[in-house]
């Protein structure tokens, strides 16, 4: 089929009052005619299938000369498909050869102009400017090496290869759970936010490949575009993580050591020293001193970068290094970080360096943490010293518990009522879902924020246990509408001198009738209140309708004869299992049937079971394996503040140890 001059007149003048209509100002003066001249060269030839990929490939060559939006091109071919199909209906008799024929062609023509335009975009796009090369970004330069390689794969029209990175970008999701991009992506949110994008960013590369082993260019060409926009998200989310990585390094590291509970690995804090350096700064001046620190700097890069899956490191603030070594033992370790000192070592530099196994450190808060490093500078430790076990960190630990006792004042941090909750979950053994919260009393101090356990000691020697308790209630009733939204039992810590207090009591009802009355509390009871208090316990439960669990079970003296009173009066309805027994489940025979003695007896008496101090995968396995409920410890869920909690309620965002 040919078209007349007369027709293909037609045609543009009705494409011109087209763009008159919808499309005002789309073109310039000086594109009008080159377009004008491109539709005629293009009409001319459309119907003949021999010739349409190379009119398709003309139109394409003379729009991207003109710049000539894609979309903009898109729309004008449709308009005159459209136009051509209007006039062949209204003066054709058998219309139906024409629309096959039109509809060939310019479906044809569109993937034709759309491989063009595709290829000429991929040889644009960079994922960054010439300038501005990540550096020592690692997940930047892996998304720089992906999107460049998948760039080549196009351009040389390499389908084998481009299926290859396709399919998954392994590499990225494994240095997601490198130490250092751990700090790097520390935040919760921005850490699923970049899972996300990278698990779209995937998915529409493999839409792609599909698309163009299908030769349907034109949705190849929009699943480009939106890839490289998905790219660009991802690399300025990335930018702005490691950008604040880089300007509070020191912070974030110590924010993630608090953390480290949640990685469930063999955890080493190095640290390493240049010894003398201040004689060197008053000797040979400070750029000397500068320029030996950035050589340790520069070695600590070096095998940062041959050992990203194990290692992290941050500068301290006086001259000092703190190397991270997660997975490792501590032979593997030293060997790690060995060559760091002989290669300073040849240049006469020497270093001194402590390492820690963080296993064995209590409480690894950022209290206890800022104390542990004021002990290595303050301590005459020796040369390449290694702490490795609970007996070398004994006394450490205690001086890290004593410089935190006095570095502030109880009475007055109660008076302002500096006190706030963490809540740390119980899990269900079977699915992991959250069955319930235990909120745990903290201190805000110059110190930083301090665990319960460093300080409960010295509550119950200076007699303000029952003022800390008093304090726990009202903080909990501050939470009130956030506690609500959760809708899990709340488990909370209540001594023997406070449970018999008639003043804790009376708060105690005031409170559960008043903003905690939509709260399921349950009180956490110490051998010693149940030793004591049992009548009174039953009395208020009757009076109350509160629940009481039965905690640190089978390390005390506790009577099995109170614990069935207790639960067959309903007032016990969970039995809280030591947490130290929990910790000897895989070295101990004798452990495993006591745990399943347990279980026996807390389901003989309608009792939940919950097992403290859960550390890994085997041990929650065994747990439930032998029929325990419900499991408690960092493993599965570290204590973090209410909000933490609520907004993860609230985007369904679920911690990496929880799914």
């Amino acid at each position: 089929m040919h078209l007349t001059d007369i027709q293909i007149d037609h045609f543009i003048d009705a494409l011109n009052d087209f763009r008159k209509t919808h499309l005002p100002g789309s073109l310039t003066e000086q594109q009008l005619a080159p377009v004008e001249n491109m539709v005629r060269a293009f009409l001319k030839v459309v119907l003949h299938p021999e010739q349409t990929d190379q009119a398709a490939e003309d139109i394409a060559q003379t729009a991207l000369e003109l710049k000539l939006p894609y979309a903009l091109l898109l729309g004008e071919i449709n308009a005159l498909k459209k136009i051509m199909l209007a006039y062949f209906k209204a003066h054709y008799d058998s219309p139906l050869d024409a629309f096959e024929q039109i509809e060939r062609a310019f479906e044809q023509s569109k993937n034709m102009i759309a491989r063009r335009y595709l290829y000429t975009l991929v040889q644009e796009n960079d994922l960054f400017p010439v300038l501005a090369k990540p550096a020592k970004q690692y997940l930047l330069q892996i998304y720089d090496h992906w999107f460049k390689t998948l760039r080549k794969a196009l351009t040389e029209n390499d389908l084998d290869a481009f299926k290859h990175i396709a399919n998954n970008n392994i590499h990225f999701i494994e240095a997601l759970s490198y130490p250092e991009t751990l700090i790097v992506c520390l935040d919760p949110l921005a850490c699923t936010e970049v899972h996300d994008v990278h698990k779209n960013i995937m998915r529409q590369a493999a839409l792609l490949y599909v698309k163009l082993l299908q030769k349907h260019y034109e949705q190849a060409y929009l699943l480009y575009t939106d890839l490289v926009a998905g790219v660009k998200q991802l690399s300025a989310l990335l930018a702005t993580l490691y950008f604040n990585y880089e300007t509070d390094r020191l912070s974030l590291f110590l924010n993630f050591m608090e953390n480290l509970g949640y990685i469930h690995k063999q955890a080493y804090l190095t640290l390493f020293n240049i010894r003398n350096l201040n004689q060197i700064n008053q000797l040979k001046g400070e750029d000397v001193g500068d320029a030996i620190m950035a050589q340790l700097d520069n070695q600590l890069q070096n095998s940062l970068e041959k050992n990203r899956s194990h290692l992290a490191y941050t500068r301290g603030l006086t001259g000092d290094f703190y190397v991270l070594t997660l997975g490792l033992t501590a032979d593997e370790t030293l060997s790690l970080l060995q060559p760091v000192s002989d290669a300073l070592a040849k240049q006469g530099i020497a270093l001194t360096r402590h390492t820690i196994n963080l296993t064995h450190l209590k409480l690894v808060d950022r209290a206890t943490i800022r104390q542990l490093m004021r002990y290595l500078h303050s301590h005459a430790l020796k040369e390449n010293q290694l702490l490795d076990d609970e007996i070398a960190l004994e006394p450490i630990n205690d001086w890290i518990k004593a410089q935190v006792a006095m570095s502030f004042n109880l009475h007055q941090l109660l008076e302002q009522d500096q006190l706030d909750i963490h809540l740390q979950p119980l899990l269900n053994t079977q699915n992991r879902s959250i069955a319930a919260f235990e909120a745990l009393g903290r201190l805000h101090t110059d110190e930083g924020i301090l665990s319960a356990g460093l300080f409960i000691d010295k509550l119950i020697e200076l007699n303000l246990i029952e003022r800390f308790d008093t304090l726990i209630l009202n903080t909990i009733a501050r939470h009130a509408e956030a506690l609500e939204q959760l809708n899990q039992p709340l488990f909370i810590n209540c001594s023997p001198a406070s449970l018999n207090s008639p003043a804790y009591q009376q708060h105690l009802r005031d409170v559960i009738r008043g903003p905690l009355k939509n709260i399921n509390l349950v009180i956490e009871l110490t051998e010693q209140t149940m030793l004591n208090s049992v009548e009174q316990v039953i009395e208020f439960h009757q009076e109350t309708g509160i629940t009481f669990a039965i905690d640190d079970f089978g390390t005390g003296f506790s009577s099995l004869k109170t614990v069935v009173e207790l639960a067959e009066a309903g007032v016990a309805t969970y039995l809280k299992i030591d947490g130290s027994l929990t910790s000897m489940i895989g070295n101990s025979s004798a452990i495993q049937r006591l745990f399943k003695l347990v279980h026996t007896l807390s389901a003989g008496l309608s009792m939940q079971s919950v097992a403290e101090f859960i550390e890994d995968e085997k041990t929650l396995i065994f747990l439930r394996e032998t029929g325990i409920q419900f499991g408690q410890g960092f493993f599965l869920g570290k204590p973090e503040p209410v909000d933490a909690w609520l907004i993860r309620n609230l985007y369904q965002v679920t911690p990496l140890t929880m799914q």
